[in-house]
Protein backbone atom coordinates (compact mmCIF):
# COMPACT_ATOMS: atom_id res chain seq x y z
CA UNK A 1 0.00 0.00 0.00
CA UNK A 2 1.52 3.42 -1.14
CA UNK A 3 1.23 6.24 1.60
CA UNK A 4 0.01 9.80 0.35
CA UNK A 5 2.17 11.33 -2.19
CA UNK A 6 4.19 14.14 -0.63
CA UNK A 7 2.62 17.56 -2.18
CA UNK A 8 5.98 18.19 -3.42
CA UNK A 9 5.46 14.97 -5.75
CA UNK A 10 2.68 15.42 -6.61
CA UNK A 11 2.79 17.69 -9.90
CA UNK A 12 5.33 15.08 -11.51
CA UNK A 13 2.58 12.12 -10.72
CA UNK A 14 1.62 10.59 -14.12
CA UNK A 15 0.14 7.63 -13.10
CA UNK A 16 0.29 4.56 -10.42
CA UNK A 17 0.58 1.21 -10.93
CA UNK A 18 0.76 -2.36 -8.38
CA UNK A 19 2.74 -5.30 -7.86
CA UNK A 20 3.48 -8.14 -5.83
CA UNK A 21 6.25 -9.35 -3.80
CA UNK A 22 6.60 -11.99 -0.91
CA UNK A 23 2.43 -12.03 -0.66
CA UNK A 24 2.18 -8.51 -0.57
CA UNK A 25 0.68 -5.86 -2.94
CA UNK A 26 2.18 -2.68 -3.39
CA UNK A 27 1.42 0.67 -5.39
CA UNK A 28 3.62 2.67 -6.86
CA UNK A 29 3.58 5.68 -8.72
CA UNK A 30 4.99 6.58 -11.80
CA UNK A 31 6.74 9.97 -12.20
CA UNK A 32 7.53 11.84 -14.52
CA UNK A 33 11.58 11.44 -15.48
CA UNK A 34 11.01 16.21 -15.14
CA UNK A 35 11.24 14.94 -11.94
CA UNK A 36 15.01 14.08 -11.43
CA UNK A 37 16.40 15.80 -14.26
CA UNK A 38 15.43 19.43 -13.77
CA UNK A 39 17.87 18.47 -10.23
CA UNK A 40 20.47 17.59 -13.06
CA UNK A 41 20.29 14.08 -11.79
CA UNK A 42 19.64 11.40 -14.36
CA UNK A 43 16.18 10.37 -15.56
CA UNK A 44 15.94 7.00 -14.40
CA UNK A 45 15.78 6.35 -10.58
CA UNK A 46 13.24 4.51 -8.37
CA UNK A 47 12.00 5.95 -5.01
CA UNK A 48 11.20 3.98 -1.42
CA UNK A 49 10.95 6.61 0.75
CA UNK A 50 8.99 7.40 3.83
CA UNK A 51 6.55 4.47 2.51
CA UNK A 52 6.17 6.30 -0.93
CA UNK A 53 7.17 3.92 -3.48
CA UNK A 54 7.65 5.69 -6.77
CA UNK A 55 9.35 4.71 -10.51
CA UNK A 56 10.54 6.79 -13.29
CA UNK A 57 8.27 6.74 -16.46
CA UNK A 58 11.61 6.97 -18.25
CA UNK A 59 13.08 3.63 -16.46
CA UNK A 60 12.27 0.65 -18.87
CA UNK A 61 8.78 -1.05 -18.50
CA UNK A 62 10.01 -4.19 -18.72
CA UNK A 63 12.25 -3.81 -16.13
CA UNK A 64 9.99 -1.50 -13.56
CA UNK A 65 9.12 -4.37 -11.28
CA UNK A 66 12.39 -5.62 -11.00
CA UNK A 67 13.44 -2.17 -10.12
CA UNK A 68 10.62 -1.98 -7.45
CA UNK A 69 11.65 -5.26 -6.04
CA UNK A 70 14.74 -4.08 -5.27
CA UNK A 71 14.11 -0.69 -3.14
CA UNK A 72 11.78 -2.95 -1.40
CA UNK A 73 14.20 -5.36 -0.33
CA UNK A 74 16.98 -3.12 0.57
CA UNK A 75 15.67 -1.28 3.29
CA UNK A 76 14.80 -4.69 4.94
CA UNK A 77 17.90 -6.01 4.73
CA UNK A 78 20.92 -5.67 7.57
CA UNK A 79 23.77 -7.94 5.10
CA UNK A 80 27.24 -8.15 5.30
CA UNK A 81 28.23 -7.30 1.72
CA UNK A 82 25.33 -4.02 2.17
CA UNK A 83 22.14 -3.74 1.80
CA UNK A 84 21.95 -2.42 -1.52
CA UNK A 85 24.81 -5.44 -3.12
CA UNK A 86 21.98 -7.80 -1.34
CA UNK A 87 18.95 -6.67 -3.14
CA UNK A 88 20.47 -6.39 -6.51
CA UNK A 89 21.95 -10.20 -6.12
CA UNK A 90 17.94 -10.74 -5.61
CA UNK A 91 16.98 -8.56 -8.08
CA UNK A 92 19.73 -10.73 -10.82
CA UNK A 93 17.87 -13.87 -9.83
CA UNK A 94 14.47 -12.52 -10.19
CA UNK A 95 15.49 -11.82 -13.75
CA UNK A 96 16.95 -14.55 -14.54
CA UNK A 97 13.92 -16.67 -13.85
CA UNK A 98 11.55 -13.85 -15.03
CA UNK A 99 10.09 -14.94 -18.65
CA UNK A 100 11.10 -12.43 -21.80
CA UNK A 101 14.07 -10.92 -19.83
CA UNK A 102 17.58 -11.06 -21.56
CA UNK A 103 19.75 -11.10 -18.38
CA UNK A 104 23.06 -10.08 -20.54
CA UNK A 105 20.69 -7.02 -21.67
CA UNK A 106 19.06 -6.52 -18.10
CA UNK A 107 22.50 -6.56 -16.46
CA UNK A 108 24.19 -4.10 -19.04
CA UNK A 109 20.93 -1.88 -18.47
CA UNK A 110 21.27 -1.77 -14.62
CA UNK A 111 24.82 -1.23 -15.21
CA UNK A 112 24.05 1.77 -16.92
CA UNK A 113 21.68 2.50 -14.11
CA UNK A 114 23.95 2.59 -11.39
CA UNK A 115 26.73 4.14 -13.66
CA UNK A 116 25.23 7.68 -14.10
CA UNK A 117 23.92 7.31 -10.03
CA UNK A 118 27.70 6.92 -9.15
CA UNK A 119 28.42 9.20 -11.66
CA UNK A 120 25.64 11.64 -10.59
CA UNK A 121 26.76 11.22 -6.69
CA UNK A 122 30.56 11.66 -7.05
CA UNK A 123 30.36 14.68 -9.00
CA UNK A 124 28.03 16.71 -6.37
CA UNK A 125 28.81 17.85 -2.93
CA UNK A 126 27.14 15.20 -0.67
CA UNK A 127 25.87 15.32 2.66
CA UNK A 128 27.32 12.30 4.78
CA UNK A 129 24.14 10.30 3.98
CA UNK A 130 24.88 10.73 0.25
CA UNK A 131 28.45 9.43 0.67
CA UNK A 132 27.06 7.05 2.62
CA UNK A 133 24.83 6.27 -0.44
CA UNK A 134 27.62 6.34 -3.10
CA UNK A 135 29.75 3.82 -1.17
CA UNK A 136 26.68 1.19 -1.80
CA UNK A 137 26.39 2.25 -5.40
CA UNK A 138 29.80 2.01 -6.25
CA UNK A 139 29.57 -1.72 -4.86
CA UNK A 140 26.56 -3.02 -6.81
CA UNK A 141 27.53 -0.95 -9.58
CA UNK A 142 31.65 -2.62 -9.15
CA UNK A 143 29.40 -6.23 -8.27
CA UNK A 144 27.56 -5.33 -12.23
CA UNK A 145 30.86 -4.79 -13.97
CA UNK A 146 32.60 -8.16 -12.56
CA UNK A 147 29.87 -9.96 -14.31
CA UNK A 148 30.00 -8.40 -17.64
CA UNK A 149 33.91 -8.56 -17.37
CA UNK A 150 33.67 -11.98 -16.57
CA UNK A 151 34.71 -14.47 -19.47
CA UNK A 152 31.74 -16.77 -20.85
CA UNK A 153 31.40 -20.50 -20.60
Amino acid sequence: MIKQIPLWLTPYVIGQANLTYAGEIYTYAIISAEFSTGKYAPANFVIFKDGVLAISDAYPKEYRELGLIHEIIEPTRDHDDGECLYALKQELEMAEQEEGVNLRKYISFRLAFFNDWVTYYGQKERSPKESFLLRKLEVSYNHLLSLVEAPTK
